[in-house]
């Protein structure tokens, strides 16, 4: 019996090396995310991005972002499976577009690579989460296109038409499943892909 409690034990230890990280790591990221929104809050006015708005703090603003998205990336990595921790990813990736002026390159590119990665996880495993997945690489890809068409147009080539298609299609499909405001947001997303896939030759 003696024997049989320390194999016990043994294997929660063992299970917990593995799982208890994650676990924590998650819990971390939903406190971040909270302290986020919190944040961004303060500095909206409206529907408005409001930087200067009495009570702002745009640089804390943009640390709380960039613990969210490392905490997000641990968390993915640990279990891909998972829908939360790509719509938080997401989700805030659209809140630092706004925060940081829409200029950084680099975030457009790697929020359109978790979309894509979030997209293909779902379509593999028939998850629930669908049509999040759908709108989000709608959404995203056409924010990294515009991106790309205002800044390095250069970018749009034949070999990135493809993407766009994809993005296209997949938007086209999350619209019944999406309501109200997000509804808006993916149809002005869907109008751009379209606008620039046909300048793509």
């Amino acid at each position: 019996m003696k024997k049989l409690f320390i194999l016990l034990s043994l294997f929660l230890i063992l299970g917990c090396e593995t799982i208890c990280p994650s676990l924590y790591v998650y819990r971390d990221l939903k406190e971040k995310n909270t302290e986020t929104l919190i944040l961004y809050v303060a500095c909206s006015d409206g529907p408005n991005f409001a930087p200067t708005k009495p009570g702002c703090d745009l640089p804390k603003l943009k640390d709380s972002m960039a613990e969210v998205f490392r905490l997000a990336e641990i968390t993915i990595s640990k279990d891909v499976s998972q829908s939360p921790p790509y719509i938080i990813y997401l989700e805030t990736s659209i809140l630092y577009f706004r925060a940081s002026g829409g200029t950084e390159g680099s975030s457009y590119v790697r929020a359109e690579q978790v979309a894509r990665q979030f997209f293909e996880v779902q379509k593999s495993s028939g998850g629930s989460s669908m049509p999040d997945a759908r709108f989000y690489l709608a959404y995203l890809t056409s924010a990294h296109a515009s991106f790309q068409l205002l800044y390095v147009p250069e970018e749009l080539t034949a070999e990135r038409k493809p993407d766009l298609v994809l993005a296209e299609g997949a938007g086209v499909a999350a619209l019944p499943d999406i309501q109200a405001e997000r509804k808006m947001r993916l149809v002005d997303a869907l109008l751009v892909l379209e606008n620039i896939i046909k300048q793509i030759p």
